[in-house]
């Protein structure tokens, strides 16, 4: 095929990138960990304020002009067991500043940032610094916290460093994406229970731990499907009404190619490439 190459574009570029569907099935997703034993977000109130705080429809249609599809549970509702009753945390500024203040955080003397029994609500919020969509959106979710009074901190490392930083759970927020179709979601949960991920760092302080990575136990051997779907239902709704994830958008593969390039297909893995059909006119 690329001996055909007239010197125009005739090459097919396929990537994970921006997006929302494609063949049913949403591939990954962006979202931050709130770590649950750490000062601020060991709060379920102030965990649930962050998720209320991000104006999500804004991000997507400046940071990702629009493309991408909006994330409001941890898994798409087309993927296996992640088809449930879970009522998202829509956008609500004054919602998030009411559960901040119930939590004790309040702006005082006119102050810039809460506090409270003298301490400021600080919160770090990591990213890898080589991606510039994660630098993007982190830089986004700080401006939209400040407004509420929340002084974020953000660490931006190269990948293996920002990996450590998850293993150890040094962090508030840490930005993360799932492994995508078709592995969701099942990897995504085994790893929970797991002390060198980050999902497992994220919802160590949760008083229901336990049960949750003994139902985590079940469902990956279980071989009846009624009892994996009520393991799921149980695991998902959690840690949904937790807030231990915070859900941002849904990516999908983009494609561009000249006109003179027929038989480009999508798969449903991101990885693959279906040069099998493509051709150059």
């Amino acid at each position: 095929m690329f001996e055909q190459c007239d010197g125009e574009l005739d090459a097919v570029i396929i990537t994970v990138s921006t997006g929302g569907q494609i063949g049913g099935f949403s591939r990954f997703f962006r979202v931050y960990w709130p770590l649950i034993r750490a000062k601020g977000t060991k709060d379920l109130n102030v965990r649930l304020a962050l998720s209320h705080a991000l104006d999500k429809k804004t991000l997507i249609d400046h940071v990702f002009y629009g493309i991408e599809k909006q994330a409001d549970t941890l898994f798409s509702s087309e993927l296996p067991y992640a088809n449930l009753p879970l009522k998202p945390y829509e956008f609500d500024s004054s919602k998030a500043a009411s559960l901040l203040d119930e939590a004790g955080w309040k702006i005082k003397n006119g102050d810039t940032f809460r506090s409270k029994d003298g301490q400021p609500l600080e919160i770090t919020l990591a990213y890898d610094s080589g991606e510039s969509v994660q630098k993007a959106v982190s830089e986004f979710m700080q401006g939209e916290l400040r407004e509420l009074g929340v002084d974020v901190k953000l660490i931006g490392e190269e990948y293996q460093s920002h990996v450590n930083r998850q293993k150890a759970g040094d962090f508030n927020l840490i930005f993360s994406e799932t492994w995508g179709v078709p592995y969701d979601p099942h990897s995504v949960v085994a790893s929970m229970p797991n002390p060198s991920h980050g999902d497992y760092q994220a919802k160590s302080g949760l008083s229901m731990k336990a049960e949750i990575d003994r139902k985590i136990s079940e469902v990956l051997i279980s071989t009846d499907e009624q009892t994996r779907a009520e393991l799921y239902t149980y695991i998902l709704t959690t840690l949904h009404e937790q807030a231990v994830y915070l859900p941002i958008s849904f990516t999908t593969h983009t494609v561009v190619y000249n006109k003179n390039v027929d038989g480009v297909q999508f798969l449903p893995m991101q990885y693959e490439i279906p040069f099998g059909t493509i051709e150059v006119k």
